[in-house]
């Protein structure tokens, strides 16, 4: 059933509620969020001037902020805007084409900018629309009109931890180390995962709480002269959030949880992205990932095995359903504590394999035939 990927679906909602209910984390609060809010897009119209996003970036460059990313897209830009995205601590954004959505022909970047300020917007959800994934960089094809390697949310990463001293190094394996953090590219079948779409080089996403990493203001706070924390070892990310913008730059996460969740704006995603890159590389954040094909038979083996056991030495049912019961909560306490040490252990498979094991040897005693012997076939002598 897994290998066909039937259990898809549930062993991701399982992997949600592990996500959910991780305890809160204490992280540093490396980045700066500057919202558009539909109190500014009123105020200052749709899209937002260029006037208005040089200003922005004029005064976050006063406070020496240590390298801002422009989550809007601007293809053309006034000649005003486009000297101060041309700042080498600006980095600007562009779209990636979907070669199988003519409908998505992709998005140019502002006009003369190295590709060590440019950064995609691309971001690769699940078939439930769930982001559960991060896509850290790829191959472009040089023909398309977002011609970069790297996502907006790497390049700004990368941009910090340079002043850091850290830069990011090419392993074995397509492994990429960077500062304490060594990344491995998700494969084909890892996990959950039946068959995924693998292009790139992509990594589960270690969320946190936004409120946790990251201060936030709307742009009209920042351009009306509100104080502002110390931006030298901050990443700023400029972003809409505004209802009215598109409505595929709003996401859902594993935090999400019932289908009236609200959608994420795309800028808090990238924000999620940048943190996790930062106290990956910085403070030794858990990575998360899956375990290898075989670790994962391994452990489903070892939980049929286990419940195989308890049936076959157990005879009375009530004890044995609590037996099973605890056999459970040690499977999803276990799978837990696992994904807070940063490995995503498979609960319905195991759970599966638990439960049918257990049914086999029941019918198995039910119905083997009986060993004790025939007492009018034993001799008297």
């Amino acid at each position: 059933m897994r290998s066909l990927g039937l259990l898809q679906r549930w062993e991701l909602n399982a992997y949600d509620q592990l996500m959910r209910s991780r305890p809160a984390e204490t992280l540093p609060k490396r980045l700066l969020v500057i919202e558009a809010t539909e109190a500014d897009v009123n105020t200052y119209g749709y899209p937002l001037p260029d006037e208005v996003l040089s200003e922005a970036i004029a005064r976050l460059q006063t406070h020496q902020a240590r390298v801002i990313g422009l989550d809007i897209f601007r293809s053309q830009a006034s000649a005003a805007l486009q000297q101060t995205l041309q700042q080498p601590d600006v980095i600007s954004l562009c779209s990636i084409r979907h070669s199988d959505d003519p409908d998505r022909p992709g998005i140019s970047p502002p006009p003369n900018l190295p590709e060590t300020q440019l950064g995609f917007s691309n971001v690769v959800a699940d078939p439930d629309r769930i982001l559960r994934r991060q896509l850290i960089f790829m191959q472009p094809d040089p023909a398309d009109p977002c011609a970069t390697r790297f996502s907006l949310n790497t390049i700004v990463a990368f941009h910090y931890l340079d002043q850091e001293g850290i830069e990011p190094q090419t392993l074995d394996n397509h492994q990429m180390q960077l500062g304490n953090a060594r990344f491995t590219p998700m494969e084909t079948q890892g996990g959950a995962y039946h068959k995924i779409d693998r292009w790139g080089f992509q990594v589960l996403l270690n969320y946190a709480k936004l409120d946790q990493f990251a201060d936030r203001l709307s742009l009209s706070q920042l351009l009306n002269g509100a104080p502002l924390p110390d931006l030298s070892d901050r990443a700023v990310l400029i972003g809409m959030t505004a209802p009215i913008t598109n409505p595929t730059d709003y996401f859902f996460t594993p935090d999400s949880g019932s289908w009236a969740a609200k959608p994420v704006a795309g800028v808090h995603i990238q924000a999620q992205m940048v943190n996790h890159l930062l106290t990956a590389a910085l403070d030794g954040r858990r990575i998360l990932n899956p375990l290898p094909e075989w670790g994962d038979r391994v452990w489903i083996a070892v939980w049929s095995a286990i419940a195989a056991g308890q049936t076959w030495k157990i005879r009375r049912y009530k004890i044995l359903g609590i037996a099973l019961g605890g056999a459970v909560v040690i499977l999803y306490g276990t799978a837990w504590g696992a994904l807070i040490a940063g490995w995503w252990l498979p609960i319905v498979p195991a759970g599966l394999a638990l439960v049918s094991s257990s049914g086999a040897v029941l019918l198995g005693r039910r119905f083997a035939p009986s060993t004790r012997p025939n007492q009018d076939s034993i001799s008297p002598h």
